[in-house]
């Protein structure tokens, strides 16, 4: 399967290049539409976890395997990703050249930080193991989204995990408490997952998280019946501490897609619905798009927001506030992560310091409420928030809509050795810039 990608690419690059993957648009989860792609490679068959080694705690897989797939091999057997993206369609590959985040980065970092090392076809057709030995490629290919080469396998850290999840939960009534709360939790050292919900304007639930090998006798907090609740809601009635399955957990937002199934189906947490149709939740994204003309697409996502803002922590409260003047989305969701530092490379995604330093992904995934239907300025807003960005060393998730050009994400993101990494691997002859893979069509 390898060779003929590498064949392909081969002679793709000999036509003129420009080669992007034939995923379809209605697999990949992003919020933006896409401009036209002439040259293809089918990677649709490398959609394999490849080998597990126990002995050196690693995985090899392949990046169209999905990560909750990966989750219900491993977990069973006591083992899990480091950091486990749980939307059920989000892919390996996808996640390690754009980004991943979790429960677990505060301690862990994003994704890309369990890697050990990537296989790519490079833009002459060769497949080349890139590890930390060459620190320039390595720590480029995560948020290259394909720009220096096409990934065809990575090799991943494992880590031991519990059957249950005991989830501790506070409520607080404002932004200020509730950024407070969440920063305290990322410091703690005796934890394993750390989350917050700012639910509406004035309440918050901060979570935090630890593996536990026996339920116990607390209460539980299910979502494994097609019948349950879906977990935010759940969260907003609940306090102190309840039990979840490991499995449940790390898959917690997937049956309401985080909250965005409640704008396709307003009734889907009435409980007539959910016991009598619930198991038909949650919808695949794919399928959604595939019944969606491309003007009701590009309706979406000029009129409903779905943005990752990532952010020196210190900064949240400050962000919730520009969150409530420019979008009025809630719930909005709040996930540190520690923003590692390397030494001989930066990367493009980089704490701004040369040691590790603790940022938090803002998410905010619905309509906006701050002006009358049809009339919210996206494309305004957006710019705003990202200038806010920009001056306050965050960064953009890239598979959302966004108003940058090539100017805004060099200043935005490390390029200092992105370059240097594209010279090496010579990819200008078949792979377009990062720009050119991101940019809104």
């Amino acid at each position: 399967r390898v060779a003929k990608i590498a064949l392909e690419v081969r002679r793709l690059a000999e036509e003129g290049g420009g080669i992007f993957t034939a995923r379809p648009d209605r697999e990949r989860i992003q919020s933006r539409i896409l401009p036209p792609r002439q040259r293809k490679v089918d990677t649709s068959g490398l959609r394999h976890l490849v080998e597990v080694n126990v002995e050196k705690q690693t995985i090899r897989v392949e990046p169209r395997a999905r990560v909750v797939d990966l989750t219900r091999m491993l977990v069973p057997r006591g083992w899990m990703l480091p950091c486990v993206p749980e939307l059920d369609d989000l892919t390996i590959g996808g996640l390690l050249m754009g980004c991943g985040i979790e429960s677990t980065s505060f301690k862990h970092g994003m994704l890309q930080e369990s890697v050990e090392a990537y296989e790519i076809v490079t833009a002459e057709g060769e497949v080349k193991t890139i590890t930390r030995d060459d620190p320039v490629l390595f720590h480029n290919l995560p948020w290259s989204y394909g720009s220096l080469g096409l990934l065809v396998s990575a090799t991943l850290k494992i880590m031991p995990c519990q059957p249950f999840v005991k989830l501790s939960i506070t409520h607080t009534n404002n932004h200020s408490d509730l950024s407070k709360a969440t920063s305290t939790a990322a410091s703690r050292t005796d934890i394993d997952f750390v989350e917050s919900l700012a639910i509406n304007a004035t309440h918050g639930a901060a979570m935090t998280g630890k593996f536990v090998a026996d339920a116990g006798t607390a209460p539980r907090l299910s979502l494994s019946n097609w019948y349950d609740q879906w977990f935010y809601l759940q969260v907003a009635e609940k306090e102190g501490d309840v039990i979840m399955t490991t499995m449940d957990y790390l898959h917690r937002h997937s049956k309401s897609i985080f909250w965005e199934l409640s704008y396709l189906q307003p009734w889907g947490s009435w409980p007539i619905w959910r016991y009598c149709l619930g198991w038909v939740n949650p919808p695949k994204i794919a399928m959604v798009k595939t019944y969606q003309p491309e003007v009701i697409l590009r309706n979406f996502c000029d009129t409903h927001v779905v943005q990752d803002y990532l952010i020196p922590i210190e900064k949240t409260e400050e962000m919730l506030k520009i969150g409530d003047k420019e979008f009025g989305v809630y719930p909005i969701w709040l996930c540190p992560y520690l923003n590692k530092a390397h030494d001989k490379a930066t990367g493009l995604m980089h704490p701004h310091a040369k040691k590790d330093r603790m940022y938090i992904d803002v998410g905010y995934y619905g309509l906006p409420t701050v002006a009358p239907v049809g009339s919210f300025d996206m494309m305004g807003a957006l710019h705003r928030c990202e200038a806010w960005l920009m001056k306050n060393q965050g960064y953009v998730m890239l598979y959302a809509k966004h108003g940058l050009d090539e100017k805004s994400i060099e200043q935005m993101f490390g390029f200092e050795t992105y370059y240097a990494a594209r010279k090496a691997l010579k990819a200008d002859k078949a792979f377009p810039t990062v720009f050119d893979k991101v940019k809104c069509g």
